[in-house]
């Protein structure tokens, strides 16, 4: 995002994905200044995250979109930060129980949602980042707190302040510099249950056909031992691998895994 201060008008832009949607930005200078230069154009661009998107939801995700980019352009227009209003549309989507981030993300092996989430300042290349944050429920408010404490300089004792956090002390963190606790459980949501049973049965079921594949491939190789020893004081015309015919082939598709976001 671009363009702090001086916005003058907001254009949604055409896209034909549903996760996908983008704002631009124009942005009127002073007149001395237009009439060397002209007027300044930036954009706004927000997607859902990456990966498989139900076709039954692109209205939602369209929705969400367009709401994380007004949000943006609504602290733009009133002179906030390039990465306040990044915030403010980054929220928009942790809100939303169709994205893959903050409220409903998925659940990690356990049933817990854990979170990531991570912030730029392009000038001056400075970053606030969390990993594997629970309990709280906007995660990339945590990361623009580390980014904004971090550009404030040194701790006292000239301690370097932290940039990237994780898990309890990234939630620790977050709490003694007044961002408030919510409970884990109002997290997930129903559609991030189902997929979370979902998934686990797959996994389940890739464990299980794995599991059988090692032991079979166990009992082949102990075959072959077995019939390595026949090759000497064997009976005659004695078939070693007799038994070996028509065994079952195993296989198994690939299954998505659970994983963290």
């Amino acid at each position: 995002m671009i363009m702090e201060k001086g916005i003058s008008s907001v254009e949604v832009l055409p896209s034909k994905s549903s996760q996908v949607t983008a704002v631009k930005v124009v942005v009127k200078e002073p007149e001395a200044k237009q009439t060397q230069r002209g007027k300044r154009v930036g954009f706004v661009l927000v997607h859902a995250g990456a990966g498989y998107h139900s076709e039954s939801k692109a209205k939602e995700y369209k929705h969400v979109c367009k709401r994380a980019c007004q949000k943006a352009i609504e602290k733009l227009q009133a002179g906030a930060l390039a990465t306040d209003a990044v915030t403010a549309a980054l929220i928009e989507l942790e809100d939303s129980p169709f994205t893959n981030a903050g409220l409903g993300s998925n659940l990690n092996l356990l049933g817990e949602i854990e979170c990531d989430a991570s912030i730029m300042d392009g000038k001056s290349l400075n970053f606030g980042a969390v990993g594997a944050l629970s309990g709280i429920k906007n995660p990339v408010s945590v990361a623009n707190r580390l980014l904004c404490e971090g550009q404030k300089g040194k701790l006292s004792a000239g301690r370097i302040p932290p940039c990237f956090l994780v898990g309890e002390g990234a939630y620790r963190w977050a709490v003694d510099h007044g961002i408030p606790a919510c409970p884990p459980g109002i997290m997930a949501t129903r559609f991030s249950l189902a997929a979370f049973k979902r998934n686990k049965r797959k996994l389940e079921l890739a464990e299980k056909v794995e599991t059988d594949l090692i032991q079979l491939k166990k009992r082949r190789q102990s075959n072959e031992k077995v019939s390595s020893c026949f090759e000497f004081l064997c009976h005659p015309k004695l078939t070693a691998d007799s038994g070996m015919e028509n065994q079952p082939v195993l296989s198994v598709r690939n299954s998505r895994a659970i994983h963290r976001v």
